[in-house]
């Protein structure tokens, strides 16, 4: 196996292919297209250009771009798109070159590959060779990521640690440079726009990659075309996302307490109709025990009492109306008749001493079949004529239909001892 083809099959693998790392690279346009409205006759130098994705842009754009790497299956790649790709040191070739010869000194992904003293070096040199107004553009990792700071750092086994953004941006200020940006890149546009953030979102959010882009002082006309790029913020900061989820989270909440207070307002309200229904019930009962206790005082009292025959003549009267005085008077005497212990019994009791006797007597003062027919009136049946009813004892009535239950069962009675009493004599 190549040695020399490793770090170039890890490019491929782990930070993407040449078409998307050049669309990322697209983005620093911005910053050096003013200057090319000035600068005659732009040159770049690019330190670590790899697989010179940048050394085409650069070239798109009209600068004369030359790359400086030690990976020589890198190079190759350079050389089969017929880039400029030279072996070497980069800090060296750095060093070698001119003092204000380069309008753009570029490191991709190049200081956490190096120690500190080298990157302080690295940022002298770019600052001496720059022309007044050129830019020195350094990405690496983002440290603020918290995935990209705990695992995604360390797939490279050539990376010596990260570097927070704030520690580079002195870097170049303490060098001599004018100005410096902070620009943070490839952040997901979903979680940057995101308005319910997760936890998730919040460690891995960030964007994972920042630059600084440095500027050395020049003359107001050269140093202010680029005021409208470094004037921008870009990328999503961690601490902002933070927040935004804690602002987001105490948001949830809120909407939540504000909920539960109106369910427990609904909750209270529902408890005091019940309440009022409760209440009202409670009234009610005792407005019914107050009637109960006056219609009791009514029932208990003497004029209640005295008054009694006089309620009961009254309610005679109206049922007389009612039911006419005949009917009235046959239901009169049917309940006193059949109500009547004594009565009663002589006339169910086929067995009773005295309506035996009753029935002889009868019968033999020829009266008994004109008591058949007047009880027959009395129990609701019809006897048209005195003799139906002497034939009574003899042979079925010809209307037991009008006759009620009762009625039948004496009839049936009376016929069957009058039958048996005509055999006995």
């Amino acid at each position: 196996m190549n040695e020399n083809s490793f770090y170039r099959a890890f490019e491929d693998r782990h930070r993407g292919s040449h078409e998307l790392i050049k669309s990322r690279l697209n983005f620093y346009k911005q910053f050096i297209e003013p200057l090319l409205a000035i600068e005659k006759d732009p040159c770049a130098i690019d330190l670590g250009c790899g697989r010179g994705e940048w050394l085409e842009v650069l070239g798109e754009m009209g600068v004369t771009a030359i790359g400086v790497d030690l990976d020589k299956g890198m190079l190759a790649a350079c050389a089969e798109k017929g880039l400029t790709g030279i072996h070497g040191d980069a800090i060296e070739f750095l060093s070698s070159l001119e003092d204000k010869s380069q309008l753009v000194v570029s490191a991709f992904h190049v200081v956490e590959h190096i120690p500190f003293e080298e990157i302080q070096r690295l940022t002298k040199e770019a600052h001496r060779v720059l022309k007044p107004g050129g830019l020195l553009i350094i990405e690496t990792p983002n440290p603020e990521n918290i995935y990209v700071a705990t695992y995604n750092f360390y797939l490279d086994p050539t990376h010596i640690k990260p570097i927070p953004p704030d520690l580079l941006v002195f870097i170049t200020e303490y060098c001599g440079f004018s100005r410096g940006n902070i620009v943070r890149l490839q952040e997901s546009r979903q979680v940057l726009h995101s308005q319910a953030l997760t936890l998730n979102d919040v460690l891995g959010g960030a964007s994972p990659d920042y630059a600084i882009v440095a500027q050395k002082a020049a003359i107001q006309e050269i140093y202010s075309v680029c005021d409208k790029a470094f004037s921008q913020e870009f990328g999503i900061n961690s601490i902002n996302l933070a927040a935004r989820y804690s602002d987001q989270l105490e948001s949830k909440i809120e909407r939540i307490r504000i909920g539960a207070q109106q369910a427990n307002d609904r909750a209270q309200q529902a408890n005091y109709r019940v309440q009022q229904a409760n209440d009202r019930a409670q009234q009610a009962n005792d407005r019914i025990n107050q009637v109960n206790l006056v219609i009791q005082s009514i029932y208990t009292s003497n004029s209640w009492r005295v008054t009694w025959p006089l309620r009961w003549v009254g309610s005679q009267v109206r049922k007389l109306q009612q039911e006419g005085i005949t009917t009235r008077s046959r239901l009169f005497v049917k309940k006193v008749l059949l109500n009547t212990p004594v009565i009663s019994s002589i006339l169910r009791d086929r067995e009773n001493k005295t309506r035996k006797a009753m029935i002889s007597v009868s019968r033999r003062m020829k009266v008994y079949p004109f008591l058949c027919k007047c009880y027959c009136v009395l129990m609701g049946g019809k006897a048209n004529s005195l003799q139906s009813a002497d034939l009574a004892h003899n042979q079925p009535v010809s209307s037991l239909d009008d006759l009620s239950a009762n009625a039948k069962k004496i009839y049936f009675q009376l016929t069957e001892e009058v039958s048996s009493s005509e055999d006995g004599v």
